[in-house]
């Protein structure tokens, strides 16, 4: 007689994006766009909880606000890859100076899009990042 038999690998998390936002207004519109890919949208709105969460559920992608309470960019990016998420990362911000481009291009190695951004923009952005994967 043969009994049932645990499957050896756990089943695939379906494939998702996560927003990191502390503006909620924004996290929402974002998250509207991003659906429309089809990926599962994750959105949590301080980058402390977002740590937790992105390691939890690796991501395809991360979308995150530039300036975000008690965590910049470029810090966030690098808690990231110390835990191990390479996903591509896609830093959103107002603050469009050069510093603020150059550091999330050159320092951190992300994606960057100026606030306010076009819902075609921002998914042109996404199928950008995502190819990197």
């Amino acid at each position: 007689m043969s009994r049932d038999v645990a499957p050896l690998t756990k089943p695939e998390k379906q494939p998702s994006i996560c927003i990191i936002e502390d503006d909620p207004d924004i996290a929402h519109l974002v998250g509207r766009v991003a659906g429309q890919t089809g990926l599962r949208v994750l959105i949590s709105t301080t980058a402390i909880a977002a740590l937790e969460l992105v390691a939890t559920e690796r991501p395809h992608l991360v979308i995150a606000d530039v300036n975000l309470p008690g965590l910049r960019g470029p810090e966030l990016m690098e808690k990231l890859r110390a835990n191990g998420v390479l996903c591509p990362v896609l830093f959103i911000s107002g603050d469009a100076s050069l510093e603020t481009i150059d550091t999330s291009l050159r320092i951190a190695k992300a994606l960057f899009l100026p606030k306010p951004f076009t819902a075609g923009e921002l998914r042109e952005a996404i199928s950008s990042a995502l190819a990197q994967r």
